[in-house]
């Protein structure tokens, strides 16, 4: 098979590749101007094209991804194999992720207000409790779970709007691919104890993963931290979570997200919330109770990433970092 290099000006059917967008081990992503708008196409690396494996995840991503319509995840509209190269059509979000705007400690604004904190946590725990809840066409429960939940994959749109992307390791029940019992897929630090294991998972491991980057963006620091994959991987099974507090820089931090948070942390998935719903609801009611509107809107949100949307000026941060 002739290797086709991606380039600016390629097409490939309706599409013109603009710009390289993000590269990973398993793809790259590139802004395409389609006939009326712009898209992100996502390639296959030619290295994994000829792998019936990689093929099979590949196309239920595609499968499993154009099910979800949700103002909280970024859209999957086709996919197609031309020139020998499969891709998937997607949204093309003008944004940043929370892992490459450095949210954590970011010099130009600060840590996030709270209130911007609380909308971005109620925004995907609504897109995870819509992807949980999903049901085929006759009314089956698809066991959804996304087991990817990281900064790299929460981004913010220069219009202040929270996404969620990368279904690629996402497990559902209908999958034709099957990951087998006891590989691990993810990255390590942010995965559920269970996930470390080769457990069966089920919507309460995104929970974990969820309660992990609200801790770090809280915090302002990494959770579980070690000098290996290893290390890590036996701390986050053993979930010694340090409390939040005052000494991580937040006074105002109410004691009903503290709760929240190092609940979705427990060790044992039966004692973390029942659901995503009750995240959404529990951060919501803080969030409604202790702040105005304007405080937590999506204009404010634009407005807090402004600064770093001017250093990333045309250049979309899907991120595909493994």
């Amino acid at each position: 098979m002739q290797l086709v290099y991606l380039r600016p000006g390629f097409r490939f059917g309706s599409y013109t590749l603009t710009r390289r967008v993000a590269m990973g081990g398993m793809a790259e992503i590139w802004a395409a101007q389609g006939e009326e708008d712009e898209f992100a196409l996502k390639f296959m690396q030619p290295h994994h094209q000829e792998d019936p494996e990689y093929l099979k995840m590949f196309e239920d991503e595609l499968q499993l991804a154009r099910r979800l319509r949700h103002e909280n995840i970024v859209a999957t509209f086709d996919g197609f194999r031309v020139k020998g190269k499969y891709a998937q059509v997607m949204e093309l979000v003008h944004g940043v992720d929370l892992r490459r705007i450095k949210i954590y400690t970011c010099d130009t604004c600060g840590s996030m207000p709270l209130p911007l904190l609380l909308r971005l946590g109620v925004s995907v725990s609504r897109a995870l409790a819509y992807v949980h809840t999903r049901r085929s066409y006759r009314g089956r429960d698809l066991g959804i779970v996304h087991r990817d939940i990281s900064p790299h994959n929460i981004m913010l749109d220069k219009m202040g709007r929270v996404k969620i992307l990368d279904f690629g390791i996402a497990k559902a029940s209908q999958r034709k691919s099957r990951t087998q019992t006891g590989m691990i897929k993810g990255k390590v630090g942010y995965m559920s104890p269970e996930q470390t294991m080769g457990h069966i998972l089920d919507h309460r491991s995104d929970i974990f993963s969820l309660g992990i980057v609200l801790w770090e963006v809280l915090s302002g620091e990494p959770l579980f931290r070690g000098d290996s994959d290893l290390a890590i991987m036996r701390k986050v099974q053993q979930a010694e979570v340090p409390r939040l507090d005052a000494s991580h820089r937040r006074p105002d931090l109410p004691l009903a997200v503290v709760l929240l948070v190092h609940q979705m942390l427990n060790q044992s998935p039966e004692h973390r919330p029942a659901n995503m719903i009750e995240v959404e609801r529990r951060l919501g009611r803080v969030m409604m109770q202790e702040y105005e509107p304007s405080e937590y809107s999506e204009g404010a949100l634009a407005q807090w990433i402004e600064p770093m949307m001017k250093g990333a000026q045309k250049k979309p941060t899907l991120s595909l970092e493994q």
